[in-house]
């Protein structure tokens, strides 16, 4: 015959018993499991970190990507700049210079700055 619910197997105090046994293994069991969890987290966000933390890393690639954002859109601007100067000053003091060979220099070299810097 099967105990009714909430009557003990035997009885009260082997019941408490079990019960104990069984907190007993969880607490072991959490407090292996979830300090090493813990750990492996703490490495994982705070150890391994260039950085203060992972946060303080993404916080660091943030700024030094707008940073060259910023170097390079300003940079290349220029480069390109000079360069259309270059073949101007050259179109207008050089009766013999070639402006079709002077733009398809220019073009070649705005192309290879680009790859350079990754844009294409």
């Amino acid at each position: 015959m099967q105990p009714k619910l909430g009557t003990p197997a035997s009885d009260v105090s082997a019941d408490i018993a079990a019960v104990k046994v069984d907190t007993a293994a969880i607490l072991v069991d959490t407090g292996t499991t979830l300090q090493a969890e813990l750990d492996a987290i703490q490495a994982a966000v705070i150890t391994n970190a260039a950085g203060a933390d992972v946060a303080a890393d993404i916080i660091a690639v943030k700024a030094d990507t707008a940073a060259i954002l910023v170097d390079t859109s300003t940079t290349l601007q220029a480069e390109l700049e000079a360069k259309l100067g270059e073949a101007a000053v050259e179109l207008l003091t050089n009766e013999k210079a070639d402006a079709a060979a002077l733009m398809k220099d220019m073009a070649a070299y705005g192309r290879k700055r680009l790859k350079e810097i990754g844009v294409r």
